[in-house]
């Protein structure tokens, strides 16, 4: 892994989440792998069209993705992928018109954000955990991050509407996008996740540089972190007690 970040507790749990790019034909597999179980469990997929037991597609095959990953202690719990390319998914999957904030972004300097999964730490130590939340604020950081370097100022996403009321909850500056129209065929690799009336689709978009801002502040909070050499320790005192039991972390 190209490490970009870290995160721990100051709970005496050794607990300590890293944040990075995999830059190895093992950590690729174990991350495919990751997406094959979590979309298996949740009958996103059906198990005898993946034979191999890992999750890809055509942006993975075709090399337009870049790869995000978080291990604790060793043992990855979180992907996430950046996809380039002319025509966005989001954009062949839904009928919308374009945002105005979208539009005066350049296709050349847009990407999107897909197969986006994150388990619970207690995966890798069953007495304590960091919050979801939490890897999830720094995933998206490091995302923000390396899209400011690389000339990236936004673009799309769909998530699902359970991860949205996370997102809103949290105040992450995602957009939805409004009346919109779901295209996808029912040959699509992905068609069960689309079509739970459950928990349904929605599509949404981003600006890197409100992404970048929003979750700088959070990690800038020094009642809730100490900070060095992009090492972040979760303070353990009244104030981040008091967010886990309003459920903000």
């Amino acid at each position: 892994m190209i490490l970009l970040k870290k995160l721990e507790t100051a709970l005496g749990d050794d607990i300590v989440v890293e944040f990075g790019i995999p830059d190895t034909p093992k950590e690729l597999a174990e991350m495919l792998g990751l997406r094959y179980q979590v979309y298996r469990d949740r009958k996103y997929i059906d198990p005898n069209e993946h034979p191999n037991e890992i999750e890809q597609d055509e942006y993975d095959r075709e090399d337009k993705c870049v790869y995000f990953i978080a291990k604790c202690n060793g043992k990855m719990i979180a992907t996430i992928r950046l996809i380039k390319d002319f025509k966005l998914p989001t954009e062949k999957c839904f009928s919308f018109e374009e945002p105005a904030k979208i539009r005066r972004i350049d296709r050349s300097l847009r990407a999107e954000l897909g197969r986006f999964i994150i388990l619970s730490t207690k995966d890798c130590d069953k007495k304590t955990f960091l919050p979801r939340g939490l890897v999830m604020l720094i995933m998206f950081n490091v995302l923000s991050e390396y899209g400011t370097k690389n000339k990236i100022h936004g673009g799309y996403c769909f998530i699902k509407r359970k991860l949205e009321e996370k997102l809103e909850k949290r105040k992450f500056p995602f957009h939805r996008i409004k009346d919109y129209t779901l295209t996808i065929d029912k040959d699509h690799v992905l068609y069960n996740y689309f079509t739970n009336l459950d928990d349904p689709i929605i599509p949404i978009f981003y600006i890197t540089e409100e992404a970048l801002l929003a979750t700088r502040k959070i990690l800038e909070n020094r009642l809730m972190f100490s900070e060095k050499e992009n090492v972040f320790t979760l303070k353990n005192n009244l104030y981040t007690k008091a967010l886990r039991h309003l459920g903000i972390l």
